[in-house]
């Protein structure tokens, strides 16, 4: 059992050797990690660490992190092994196994698509 799983209440920070903090945001789902740099190496007991408190908390907000592509896919290759997607329309040039999510929804002709609103 890791020291993160014995912090059981809310806003309780334990910084890491790196300074990396873990802060639950809820208390079921939901912890902001502050204090490191995804772009840097990280030793195996702070990726522990992350991948605990992920399991442990579903979701995790990893804040100040400024990503150029390749700088994205080694982060995110932390957690898991990476799986191309089945639509190829927002891939990422040159990163098959990235995609662009996005808010701003386009249509076919690339206009802006009209998103109907529910009453």
């Amino acid at each position: 059992m890791t020291a993160l799983a014995h912090e059981t209440s809310l806003g309780k920070n334990r910084p890491s050797a790196q300074g990396m903090k873990i802060t639950k945001i809820k208390e079921h789902v939901g912890a902001e990690v502050t204090g490191i740099d995804l772009r840097d190496d990280i030793d195996d007991e702070t990726q522990q660490r992350l991948n605990d408190a992920l399991v442990q908390n579903v979701a995790l907000v990893i804040r100040n992190q400024t990503f150029e592509p390749k700088d994205f896919q080694k982060a995110i290759a932390r957690f898991g092994e990476l799986m191309p997607d089945q639509i190829g329309r927002y891939v990422v040039d040159g990163f098959p196994m990235m995609m662009v999510l996005s808010n701003r929804l386009k249509d076919s002709k690339g206009q802006p698509a009209k998103v109907e609103k529910n009453s």
